[in-house]
């Protein structure tokens, strides 16, 4: 089983989850992101086998690699998932 490393929108902050380290919360998704990055590098570098996930503007956590080009695809910085109460039905 991997290590998985989350960034996630909560609380109005982007925050990041990961083993052994508290919320850490960021201001940004790219902030957030780059952190759980050198996390996920760290312990890869001891051996262990790795997940980074973020959450995209649906609320879904999808694995990214951990060279992410910033620039592609849905929930890119700043992107806020959608609130459900907000969402049309």
């Amino acid at each position: 089983m991997a290590l998985q490393f989350a960034v996630i929108w909560y609380g109005g902050r982007w925050t990041l989850l990961a083993p052994g380290v508290r919320r850490d919360r960021y201001a940004s998704r790219d902030s957030a992101l780059a952190a759980a990055h050198r996390l996920a590098e760290q312990a890869r570098r001891q051996g262990y086998e790795v997940e980074v996930l973020v959450q995209d503007v649906g609320g879904e956590l999808s694995a990214v690699p951990l060279q992410e080009d910033r620039d592609d695809g849905p929930g890119r910085s700043g992107d806020r998932p959608q609130d459900p109460a907000n969402s049309p039905a």
